[in-house]
């Protein structure tokens, strides 16, 4: 069951991170706030299913900052291509 939630945890850690990528452009249209809305219902959707504490809340929330600050790291980064920036942000 622990592995299980792991890999429920990574998967929609990674699917935040590539959310920018897919959808920037209409998220621009539609403005930031209904983008973080969303993904804070989200976030409170995986962590009732998986029945997290608040403590587990908290380390859940910092490490999706920490990856969407990452990723936007990369994002940003001219020095980069496309595929180079895909690379990055799968490791």
């Amino acid at each position: 069951m622990q592995r299980f939630c792991h890999r429920i945890v990574i998967a929609a850690l990674t699917a935040l991170m590539f959310m920018p990528l897919g959808v920037q452009a209409q998220e621009q249209s539609q403005g930031r706030r209904a983008a973080a809305q969303r993904q804070r219902q989200h976030m409170a959707m995986l962590a009732e299913k998986l029945g997290l504490t608040d403590a587990q809340k908290a380390q859940f929330q910092q490490i999706s900052r920490d990856m969407w600050q990452q990723g936007r790291a990369i994002r940003q980064n001219t020095s980069l291509t496309d595929d180079q920036k895909k690379q990055k942000i799968q490791e």
